[in-house]
């Protein structure tokens, strides 16, 4: 049985249903006669056939990749009893504002503030940024590190290794034909009718993007459509899109949260006569070498900031907390504080529990991020904070006012790559129709909703492994209504609580160890440099720093 797709009802309620599966071709009938599960105020199809539906994706990261290979995979060719076939998929375009794919992974190595065409820069990592995650928790079931790199690595990349896996897969599956690049989206809405003659897009677009149409015709943005403006960061030129699903994939950690204390701006004048810098954008640590480094937050930016300026040379650094210090064994020099209250003197930290800390030269502060959409018009933009669930969207997916504005990555994260693929396949398969009606009915998606809630509401948020047990679970329940390849789960959630158990037996260590890949049973390797000691964070390097000796595996 061929099932519906959702989306959003329109200003006039009226709903109707497109029957869609493996048969491309669609079908309007009567509301009253078909998926009476699906009648409600947030419903409505789209009635175009699958192959001249439109997909927007906006950001190329890992989040946006995964669903790009959601729809290439769906649209490889498959040799059935008649011959070859190619499964029809929607046309998609992805906007991407930076040069290149890998959101927070294509970073700059020196750039902060605006880029090259005054954009904010992106990316918050830093050169001689490792993961802090066992990679084997990072890894993409459709597309394996042995697949990619061909022999056993450490479990802790530097930035350049995950990026070139993630441009390996995006290699593998063509994923760079639905891309333009250098092209930032500025205004999303839906359902606001005006007719629009865009300017034509521009030959080095068509080029890049054989994927997507021309958009130089007239278009007549009607109420069950998003309008979507973007302009080419080269030519300055904004081109009007219209399509019938939205996936917002712009990620939530590149606009920083920046809090300010007494002493950083009284009536215009900073009493604080050192640096203050947000996480975001710092870029070298050599600066902090021998100096003295308050860094305020307990979240991981804080952690490796910490860890990679003690590496780099700083000896004397404050760590300070709002709510519980990170409690690990740190070295010599290296002292917990209470929140900062007030700076003083010029260089005096004063905390809210009257210690202090004098000669304090930098500030960094590691107070994360916010949920940041300007381009989405009131009614789309998601507002939340940085948390394992969000109650606005259905599967933690599809916009609750909209079905078919799709926010993909949006929660703090345990998993990574592995979540975003099966957020990506989930979506793709409610949207390709190849979910039984009893799945995406409101009524289902509303009950899942109460489930995931009432169990986050009893979440105790200081328990790790019950924040790792809720996001598996999560993204199990996802990809067991999907065809998105599986792997022992339960291996997943014990590598990252082993992880957690090294960090605090010894934080600057945890990086030495190795674990085994849940998808293929590939052991890591242990490096042959300690993290501590090995200041060469390239791709080649770490590769060489490789130990593939059976006899060096052991601990």
């Amino acid at each position: 049985m061929p099932a519906a797709v959702l989306s959003s009802t329109n200003t006039n309620n009226h709903v109707s249903v497109a029957a869609v599966g493996d048969n491309p071709k669609s079908v309007s009938v009567p509301v009253a006669d078909s998926h009476p599960s699906l009648l409600g105020p947030l419903v409505k199809t789209v009635t175009k056939p699958l192959s001249e539906q439109r997909i927007a994706v906006i950001g190329a990261g890992p989040s946006g990749l995964s669903v790009l290979c959601a729809f290439a995979a769906a649209a490889t060719p498959i040799t059935t009893v008649d011959g070859e076939s190619n499964h029809m998929i929607p046309k998609i375009t992805c906007f991407e504002r930076q040069s290149d794919i890998g959101g927070q992974w294509h970073s700059t190595p020196w750039r902060t503030g605006l880029g090259e065409y005054g954009e904010p820069v992106h990316s918050g990592m830093y050169p001689h940024l490792w993961s802090n995650g066992p990679k084997e928790c990072l890894e993409m079931a459709n597309y394996t590190y042995m697949q990619h790199f061909g022999k056993a690595l450490p479990s802790y990349p530097p930035r350049a290794v995950l990026l070139d896996y993630l441009k390996g897969r995006a290699e593998h599956f063509d994923l760079k034909k639905y891309i333009q690049f250098n092209t930032v989206v500025r205004r999303v809405t839906f359902g606001n009718k005006h007719n629009v003659v865009p300017p034509t897009t521009s030959s080095t677009d068509e080029q890049h993007n054989n994927s997507s149409n021309n958009d130089s015709e007239l278009l007549s943005t009607s109420s069950s459509s998003f309008t979507v403006v973007t302009q080419d960061l080269r030519t300055k030129q904004e081109t009007v899109h219209e399509f019938d699903y939205v996936f917002c994939c712009s990620g939530h950690f590149h606009v920083p949260h920046v809090p300010t204390f007494a002493g950083f701006d009284d009536d215009g004048s900073c009493s604080f006569h050192g640096r203050i810098v947000h996480s975001h954008d710092v870029r070298s640590f050599a600066p902090f070498r021998n100096q003295r480094l308050l860094i305020i937050g307990t979240s991981y930016s804080a952690e490796d900031i910490a860890l990679q300026a003690y590496k780099f040379g700083c000896r004397h650094i404050i760590l300070s907390y709002r709510t519980r210090p990170m409690n690990f064994d740190w070295p010599e020099g290296m002292v917990t504080r209470p929140l900062l209250q007030k700076v003083v003197n010029g260089h005096t930290a004063v905390f809210i529990d009257g210690s202090m800390e004098e000669n304090v030269d930098v500030i960094v502060l590691s107070t994360g991020y916010q949920h940041s959409f300007p381009f989405m018009e009131q009614s789309l933009a998601l507002q939340t904070h940085n948390t394992l669930w969000i109650p606005d969207l259905y599967k933690g997916l599809f916009w609750k006012a909209n079905p078919r504005l799709i926010y993909m990555a949006m929660h703090d994260q345990w998993l990574t790559f592995s979540m975003f693929d099966a957020q990506a396949w989930y979506a793709r398969d409610v949207i390709l129709g190849r979910m039984d009606e009893s799945q995406v009915s409101i009524e289902s998606w509303k009950q899942d909703m109460e489930k995931w809630t009432l169990r986050h509401q009893h979440l105790d948020l200081t328990d790790d492994e019950a924040m790792i047990r809720f996001q598996m679970d999560y993204t199990a329940d996802l990809i067991a209504a999907t065809d998105y390849p599986s792997w022992d789960y339960e291996m997943t959630v014990q590598t990252l609580l082993d992880w957690e158990k090294a960090k605090h037996e010894n934080i600057f260590t945890y990086r030495d160890m190795f674990h085994t890949s849940a998808v293929t049973g590939t052991m890591g390797t242990k490096p042959r440099i300690p993290w501590l000691e090995n200041k060469d964070d390239s791709l080649q390097s770490f590769i060489n720093n490789a130990n593939n000796s059976d006899t060096d595996q052991a601990t």
